[in-house]
């Protein structure tokens, strides 16, 4: 039973052999990908094939090192009191701030 483990740790990942070959032949289909590697003895799917394809053009977009990038970012959408304003006339004229967020729900799905 030894003998089978330390095989195992010697063996490379599948993701590891895929991302090299991948870096070698970017343009590779998958399908292509996959038989290359089935005449090395690695059995994969096309599918495991574009997941580390995409995994690899991810971060290779973020860049090594970055962080990523939070879901709100401080700052961008700030609010003026200008704007604050605005939106209080117009929660008047509509007669409540429920009446303002249903007609802007409204919009939002009439422009989508």
């Amino acid at each position: 039973m030894d003998a089978a483990v330390e095989r195992k740790r010697r063996r490379r990942n599948k993701s590891a052999i895929i991302r090299e070959y991948l870096q070698q032949n970017p343009d590779t289909r998958p399908s292509a990908v996959v038989a290359a590697l089935r005449q090395r003895k690695v059995k994969v799917s096309p599918t495991l094939v574009s997941n580390v394809r995409a995994r690899m053009s991810a971060a290779n977009e973020r860049g090594a090192g970055k962080p990523r990038r939070s879901g709100r970012s401080s700052g961008s959408h700030s609010v003026s009191v200008s704007d604050l304003v605005l939106a209080r006339k117009f929660a008047d004229a509509l007669g409540s701030i429920n009446a303002a967020l249903r007609a802007l729900e409204t919009l939002s799905k009439l422009s989508s």
